[in-house]
């Protein structure tokens, strides 16, 4: 498993509002698979790229990436917040 993302969430919160983008998603990318993200507005397909491209942190997380995967890129290591 060339990318695998478990029981990833992510909320966003204001003062007021709570909203769960991503809620305990799963995802396993095999080295040369072909994917797409298909969803319709507001569904959380930006936040999970962001997510897995490092732009954006989970709320909650548990990352595995197989060896010369994602875990092996220079800049990253986990998926944690800074």
């Amino acid at each position: 498993m060339l990318i695998q993302l478990k029981e990833i969430t992510k909320v966003y919160r204001t003062r007021e509002i709570e909203t769960t983008a991503l809620d305990n998603v799963n995802i396993g990318i095999e080295k040369g698979e072909f994917v797409s993200v298909m969803g319709p507005s507001r569904c959380g397909k930006s936040t999970l790229l962001n997510i897995v491209g490092h732009r954006s942190f989970p709320t909650a997380l548990w990352p595995r990436s197989a060896p010369g995967g994602l875990d092996s890129c220079s800049r990253v290591s986990t998926l944690s917040p800074r």
